[in-house]
């Protein structure tokens, strides 16, 4: 049976461009019976229709604007539905907005129970979970601070804390696990991966494909409103990979290159298979190309590459700096490439960072992150899995003939 059932759903907003600007002009137009002018409609779901299994960890992907956020609001009752309907089974809990639902004026303390209220806990409960939700949030010095005072990521330590507290059977969690710091995002991901082993239905938005491929069995991509492709995640993500690249080659050709003198710039940084199609998601001992688009007026000589994979928690695994002019001779115009013949690293998410700079300095002209996931290497402690091998030595009175 579903979780969650989505059929034929359609979401509108209307837009007004023009309002009343005083109590007068309303009433006036109201009397006359006039429309509002510049008023329209904008349809941000039209017949989306799909359903959530129990148990299922499922990603939804698209563009800014798709309508991934209010298919969430749709989902834990926030919103309802113009046409269609959504069905939902179990306890939601959902963290769609940072802080959302925290009362600025009253402590962590008073918004943990204010919250956890709204989800459905007693007082008793929210008593036993307290220390757990503090400990987890890392605000043991801050509770009882105003959350007005908090930083954004302190909000959604809290509001993230909350959430996998209160035991739901469905988690809801939008794209605010990007605010926190690599530290605290691993112990998120670590919790949902529990939550995935403890049976639970998780919905998760984000655009990090790479994390979507890792943590999702199934996903939908929504565009501009409408349903695009629905189904395993890998399948659903080349879809939509595919569509990017298009779009990049696209601006690529339309916009001008313009670099001003003594800068340089970088584009488009991404990883690509060997058809050039844009992967988020890597291959543990895989090879991995990792593409840029570099521009300068400036002399290779002059230039040189800092590149550096850093793991969620903050570890890097990864560090080369390289003169422009070991691969490039003439003009700095075009892509450069970055191949790793083996990705030796464990399952979970990293980043690269590509910076270009002058040489023999660490004040850089341009910087690009590029956030992925890597697959296929069983999770460790380390940064790498190096081969060894174990054997029976003897003992050391055998070894020099004593005896």
């Amino acid at each position: 049976m579903a979780t969650i059932e989505i059929r034929n759903v359609w979401k509108e907003f209307r837009l007004h461009h023009a309002r009343a600007r005083t109590l007068k002009e309303e009433m006036v137009r109201r009397l006359l019976g006039r429309s509002i002018e510049g008023s329209s409609s904008f349809w941000a779901l039209q017949d989306v229709s799909f359903d959530i299994e129990r148990g299922e960890t499922f990603g939804i992907i698209g563009s800014n604007g798709s309508g991934k956020s209010t298919l969430l609001k749709l989902m834990t009752g926030i919103s309802k539905p113009t046409r269609g309907s959504v069905g939902v089974r179990g306890r939601v809990s959902a963290l769609l907005e940072l802080g959302a639902g925290f009362h600025p004026d009253f402590s962590g303390r008073e918004n943990t129970y204010l919250n956890g209220a709204i989800l459905g806990l007693n007082r008793r409960e929210i008593d036993r979970l307290f220390d757990a939700i503090v400990s987890f949030a890392e605000l043991e010095a801050f509770i009882d601070n105003p959350v007005k005072t908090y930083s954004s990521g302190m909000y959604m330590r809290l509001a993230f804390a909350i959430a996998i507290h209160v035991d739901p059977d469905i988690l809801v969690v939008d794209e605010v696990l990007a605010v926190g710091d690599g530290a605290f995002q691993q112990k998120c991901y670590d919790q949902i991966h529990r939550f995935k082993h403890q049976g639970k239905t998780i919905v998760f938005v984000s655009h990090s494909l790479g994390t979507v491929q890792e943590l999702c069995q199934r996903s939908a991509w929504l565009d501009k409103g409408h349903l695009r492709a629905l189904g395993e995640t890998r399948t659903v993500l080349d879809f939509y990979s595919q569509q990017i690249a298009e779009k990049i080659e696209q601006a690529k050709e339309q916009a001008a290159v313009l670099v001003p003198d003594g800068r340089a710039v970088l584009r488009n940084l991404r990883s690509v298979d060997e058809a050039g199609v844009p992967r988020d998601m890597l291959g543990g001992g895989m090879m991995a190309r990792f593409v840029a688009d570099l521009e300068s007026g400036l002399p290779p000589d002059q230039l040189t590459l800092s590149a550096r994979l850093v793991r969620a928690d903050g570890v890097c695994c990864y560090d080369q700096r390289v003169a422009v002019s070991e691969f490039l001779e003439g003009r700095v115009h075009g892509e450069i490439v970055l191949e790793i013949p083996e990705l030796r690293l464990y399952t979970g998410t990293y980043s690269l960072h590509l910076a270009v700079g002058f040489m023999d300095s660490d004040q850089w002209l341009d910087e690009k992150f590029f956030n992925f996931a890597v697959e296929g290497l069983e999770r460790g402690a380390g940064v790498t899995r190096l081969e060894g091998s174990w054997r029976q030595v003897a003992p050391v009175t055998e070894r020099v003939g004593v005896g």
